[in-house]
């Protein structure tokens, strides 16, 4: 009959599994987080030399397709009773633009990016203090809780957020300055993060199970 592993081969075993988790979450955020800093470090580029006038300056910023009246729903690139959905967003090319319609360009995803990079710090810190303590306990439940209400209703925040700088942005680039305000309902984050608060009260109530069964030894 096979023995069952030893406490300390679980240990192991868990820590080498959480610490390759963690290395990964670290080398995730750390590439996200570059990326993002070296795409707003030229967009700033751009924007100084847009003020300056040195060049030939160009920003691509999202507009609700529901503002282009007159807009051609089904273009020859498009087969038959095929239409382009009107609840989303088209992408529009500023030739020049002023400082405040390319601050709203780069302005049009960072509320959600800054949401997901604070949740991943925040998992990280999880996983780090899982690693060198009892995962299943209140403690461990708690923070997990926090998390997914936090993912839930930061991405609330940051939709709210976007749409409402969508809005701005389509009032920069049309001449009557109309605003149009268009929320979509994050549903994918949403999900994720009531998926945590469920594997809270998982962890939770696993955690009371056992200490009153440590307790009736």
């Amino acid at each position: 009959m096979t023995e069952p592993a030893s406490p300390t081969a679980m240990s192991t075993s868990r820590w080498d599994s959480l610490r390759w988790l963690q290395t990964l979450l670290v080398i995730s955020l750390a590439i996200a987080i570059a990326f993002y800093l070296i795409r707003l470090g030229f967009s700033m580029l751009y924007m100084v030399q847009s003020v300056n006038d040195t060049r030939d300056i160009h920003a691509s910023a999202p507009i609700p397709v529901d503002s282009l009246d007159g807009f051609d729903r089904r273009p020859p690139a498009l087969v038959t009773d095929t239409y382009l959905s009107q609840h989303g967003t088209l992408p529009v090319i500023l030739d020049r633009p002023t400082p405040w319609q390319f601050t709203l360009a780069v302005l049009s995803g960072l509320p959600r990016r800054l949401v997901y990079a604070t949740f991943f710090v925040l998992l990280l810190r999880l996983v780090r203090e899982v690693r060198h303590s009892d995962p299943f306990t209140a403690a461990t439940a708690r923070r997990l809780r926090f998390l997914g209400w936090f993912l839930v209703i930061g991405v609330l925040a940051a939709s709210v957020t976007e749409s409402a700088i969508q809005g701005l942005t389509l009032a920069a680039v049309t001449s009557d300055g109309s605003f149009l305000f268009q929320f979509r309902l994050p549903f994918e984050a949403l999900l994720g993060g009531m998926g945590l608060i469920v594997v809270a009260e998982v962890v939770r109530r696993g955690a009371i199970m056992r200490e009153d069964l440590a307790g009736t030894i």
